[in-house]
């Protein structure tokens, strides 16, 4: 159990920095002006750079450790009561999309802005939180599609907040891209680290 939870750790970081160090050399070409900090590109923002990443990814980690405690702490309490979890789970899966786009129109929309703007981000990460749902689903079965889209949607947006404090959308796919990947990751290999080990069996003669 130990092997597989360091196994998650390191593997997991190491996509979060692969993915992180892709989407801003992206960013980079795609918008020349994109720097990771106010100076110009320099030896200091390429380790602010790494250091950022590596943050991403531990926050990532995290999350989802959070997630897996009180995912099992909670069962703990409601296993009479099941229905009660999954209604709570979808109550929150819909309350965050509509504050992602709630919130943010009513802070940075200007007055020639149409709503149907800041939707983009709310439908982005519902469309990937549902690709990774049907994923897993296959992977497992149908019991995982609403925790998958919790996990996938709600501990996403929580994780990203910090960059949902300005209104870049640059800004915003540098930190939700590998966190994405990173949870992705990490609730597809979620069933691998809580199912039974293998055992092996050796013929003597």
């Amino acid at each position: 159990m130990i092997k597989r939870i360091i196994y998650l750790c390191w593997t997991t970081t190491l996509i979060g920095v692969l993915t992180g160090i892709a989407t801003w050399a992206v960013l980079r070409y795609l918008d020349p002006g994109f720097i990771f900090i106010d100076d110009e590109f320099s030896g200091y923002e390429l380790s602010s750079l790494l250091l950022g990443i590596f943050s991403i990814a531990f926050t990532s980690i995290i999350g989802f450790i959070a997630f897996v405690f009180g995912r099992y702490y909670i069962l703990g309490i409601l296993k009479n009561r099941m229905n009660v979890w999954i209604g709570i789970q979808i109550f929150f899966i819909l309350l965050t999309l509509f504050d992602l786009f709630f919130i943010r129109f009513k802070k940075f929309a200007g007055a020639d802005d149409q709503a149907f703007g800041y939707l983009g981000l709310p439908l982005l990460i519902l469309a990937v939180g549902v690709i990774i749902t049907i994923w897993k689903v296959k992977l497992t079965n149908k019991h995982a599609i609403v925790p998958t889209l919790f996990f996938m949607i709600v501990i996403t947006v929580l994780e990203l907040m910090p960059s949902l404090s300005v209104n870049r959308m640059e800004y915003i796919l540098y930190m939700l891209i590998p966190l994405v990947v990173c949870n992705s990751w990490q609730i597809l290999s979620l069933h691998k680290l809580t199912g039974p080990q293998k055992k092996t069996t050796t013929v003597t003669s």
